[in-house]
């Protein structure tokens, strides 16, 4: 019989946003930079984070948005 185990990747990036890693970054540039990558991590990892990866998304832009302009 199978085990059914939880996926890795929501497990890590939550403990990362648990860090609160933010407030090692010396830019408002790179704390976006941060988000921005972290979102496409959210919607790579299995299940339903939309909603994390909006997050992240909305934090970059509202920090730096020059990074998310086209």
């Amino acid at each position: 019989m199978a085990v059914a185990r939880a996926p890795i990747a929501p497990i890590a990036l939550d403990a990362l946003d648990a860090l609160d890693a933010l407030d090692a970054l010396d830019s408002t540039d790179r704390a976006a930079a941060l988000h921005f990558g972290l979102a496409p991590c959210w919607v790579q990892a299995a299940g339903r984070h939309d909603a994390e990866a909006v997050r992240h998304l909305d934090r970059a832009d509202g920090l730096a948005p020059q990074r998310t302009l086209r």
